[in-house]
């Protein structure tokens, strides 16, 4: 729900922000419309249960506020950017921006308070939270490797299947400039690209900028432009859940939430881990905090390793799209699990059952097959 209402809503502050640098009704309503077309290409992440449709709202909410080039809009949109910092650590970025215009822009003391209490939280969080919260902020993030190369196919969608938007948004930033739009634009697509560099990182990382996007290259648009159409059938590979995604309902995640209802005993589900929630199970470890944790240096997780080494679990449930997610698991952990589960295809899903000779082990402490 949190994912829907930010996608919703994110797209108002689409419309809004193409008035700001100058488009016409028309022309900002056809940026709201393309914005929620690319919910295809962006890999049907404007509704999945992250943080990252979440900070893609803070993003847009802090440059709505931030266009004012007044006191309180720089004094709001710091406190908003540091919201969005708290959602993810890659608005730093963004946010640096905002400071450094306040700065140059001369605002008085006061303008900085937001600073002064995102500070306050963070210091209070890391006494009462033992821990956790420097995990989280830093640790964590610092501790992600860099591939070689930003993965291809993130790139393939940002840059090829959104061509036309590109060069819809080079001619508006040639038209008619803008510097903070161009700075805050520019630092949130760097925190984009680095976060589809960093091993690990996904078309997820792209959100925040695909609002800038839009709004940026709306005031170029001129509707007997054939781009302009061809962008939208881009997009539109499923026009039902493209322009309504918060409409969609998975089937996926039906069958999964079917499947668990249906079955006894715990599950692990390394990716979709709230669905087991949503069952009445226990949630078990992401992928994502296993990863992460594996790369800032901790050990696996001993009861994790155990509970698959006594087939704990009477089922791991992943996805065909989510299973390269297996990849990034501790080794150690990875090995016990096919050494213990075998992978079979059911409908959607890819279920992990254990071995025939291994007795699954209930949480009541029965043995049973």
């Amino acid at each position: 729900l949190v994912s829907l209402v930010a996608t919703l809503a994110t797209s108002i502050l689409v419309v809004s922000l193409a008035v700001r640098q100058g488009a016409s009704k028309a022309q900002s309503l056809w940026a709201g419309v393309l914005f929620l077309a690319l919910y295809n290409v962006l890999g049907t992440s404007y509704d999945t249960v992250a943080v990252d449709p979440l900070l893609m709202f803070f993003v847009a909410l802090a440059l709505f506020f931030f266009l004012d080039n007044t006191q309180r809009g720089d004094m709001a949109a710091l406190f908003i950017s540091g919201l969005a910092c708290f959602t993810k650590q890659s608005a730093i970025f963004p946010c640096l921006v905002i400071v450094v215009s306040a700065i140059f822009s001369r605002r008085q003391v006061r303008t900085f308070w937001p600073l002064a209490f995102w500070a306050l939280i963070g210091v209070i969080l890391l006494i009462t939270t033992n821990g956790r919260a420097w995990k989280y902020l830093a640790v964590y993030p610092s501790g992600h490797p860099f591939r070689a190369f930003p993965e291809t196919r993130v790139l393939f969608r940002l840059f090829v299947m959104q061509l036309p938007l590109w060069f819809f948004f080079g001619q508006s930033m040639m038209r008619k400039s803008n510097r903070r739009f161009q700075a805050y634009a520019f630092s949130v697509f760097l925190a984009s690209i680095l976060g589809v560099w960093k091993a690990g990182g996904w078309i997820d990382a792209v959100l925040p900028f695909e609002p800038l996007l839009c709004a940026g290259a709306a005031t170029a648009f001129t509707f007997r432009n054939p781009l302009l159409i061809a962008q939208l059938i881009l997009g539109l590979f499923n026009p039902f859940s493209a322009i309504y995604p918060w409409s969609t309902i998975r089937q996926a995640d039906r069958e999964t939430l079917f499947f668990l209802e249906t079955t006894s005993g715990e599950v692990w589900l390394p990716v979709q881990t709230h669905l087991a929630v949503a069952a009445g199970k226990k949630e078990w470890d992401h992928f994502a905090a296993l990863e992460s944790s594996t790369w800032s240096g901790e050990e696996t997780p001993e009861r994790l390793i155990r509970a698959l080494q006594t087939t704990r679990f009477s089922y791991v449930i992943t996805r065909p799209e989510s299973h390269r997610f297996l990849n990034a698991l501790p080794a150690p952990l990875k090995s016990v699990l096919y050494e213990n589960y075998t992978p079979t295809r059911n409908g959607r899903l890819i279920v992990f059952e254990p071995k025939p000779e291994q007795p699954v082990v209930h949480r009541n402490g029965d043995i049973g097959k």
